[in-house]
């Protein structure tokens, strides 16, 4: 693999952005979130040029949304449609595989069916809800530097003027935005959304402060309806703390070259609030928690709610 030796915005493939293509070992977003929420240990664990044992778990999430992603952008590993109904015989076992081996995507038929119609309702939303973003270029990878670390991102869609950013997510659940919006945070977006906001501004800094960061979410069960989100300054003021932490801790550890994990320090554990309350409202429904029973009193059951019960 040839390194990409200066900062720039690339169209690489895939499989060489997650090998990690900087000339030192760089901090991506995914590799981000271990850091900051668990330990340096989960980081370097997840990072390929820093494991010898790492294993991409990504090659593996290949279904129904891949699809989709695949036809909406127009990028990223080709589909191979499996004639199967199922992956029952040994036949379309073995198609699987080799589609899996050779770095496609492989979908059944009647799920390339499904993926054929998400597509074409997502590039419908796409037109009306973002207009701009037929002017741009799918999967677009950003490689830059801070300070002394070197850090890299993939964007799904980048307009050429270098002002929008929209990333696609595909959801079995629901893509109302009071649904989608708590999925955004669990997978930590919000960060990821200030760390790749840093290096376009290190790379475009003429227009700092002018970006905007979309979310596209669209379910993957008919009617295949989707929605725009965006996050809130608060939401991006919290990210770019973490993307700051991030980096910091990123530059520690690479330069004395350990990665600490939980640590031998004893954890006192707090009652959480939500234990703290259910208990309150036990004292004040039963007798038993109250002092107000005695063992061997005949008394009514109560329910958790605190009615009577017989």
């Amino acid at each position: 693999m040839t390194a990409i030796l200066d900062s720039g915005i690339y169209s690489v493939a895939p499989e060489i952005y997650h090998q990690d293509p900087c000339p030192q070992p760089s901090l991506s977003g995914s590799v981000g979130i271990p850091l900051i929420h668990r330990s340096p240990r989960h980081a370097w664990w997840a990072h390929p040029r820093l494991n010898p044992n790492h294993v991409n778990e990504q090659s593996k999430r290949l279904d129904l949304g891949s699809a989709a992603h695949a036809l909406v952008l127009g990028a990223g590993a080709k589909i191979e449609v499996i004639e199967a109904e199922d992956y029952r015989t040994n036949a379309a076992k073995g198609w699987r595989d080799k589609a899996y081996a050779e770095g496609r995507i492989p979908v059944l038929r009647h799920v390339y069916h499904d993926a054929v119609q998400m597509a074409e309702a997502a590039k419908v939303f796409f037109d009306a809800a973002i207009p701009s973003w037929t002017a741009g270029k799918p999967e677009q990878v950003l490689i830059w530097r801070e300070g002394e670390v070197w850090c890299r991102g993939m964007v799904d869609w980048l307009t050429t003027d270098l002002l929008t950013v929209v990333d696609y997510k595909t959801t079995g659940l629901s893509a109302n935005p009071a649904d989608a919006e708590r999925g955004l945070f669990d997978l930590n977006y919000h960060f990821k959304t200030a760390f790749y906001e840093r290096g376009l501004n290190v790379l475009d800094p003429a227009n700092t402060g002018r970006r905007r960061f979309l979310f596209v979410f669209q379910e993957t069960e008919a009617p295949f309806e989707c929605s725009l989100l965006r996050l809130s300054e608060g939401a991006m003021t919290i990210g770019r703390k973490q993307a700051t932490y991030a980096i910091r801790r990123w530059q520690q550890c690479m330069g004395s070259r350990e990665w600490p994990g939980y640590g031998t320090v004893e954890f006192c554990a707090s009652t959480p609030p939500w234990i703290e309350k259910r208990w309150l409202e036990r004292e004040m429904n039963d007798p038993f928690a109250t002092g107000e029973t005695h063992p061997g009193e005949t008394m009514p059951v109560y329910s958790i709610n605190g009615n009577k019960g017989f």
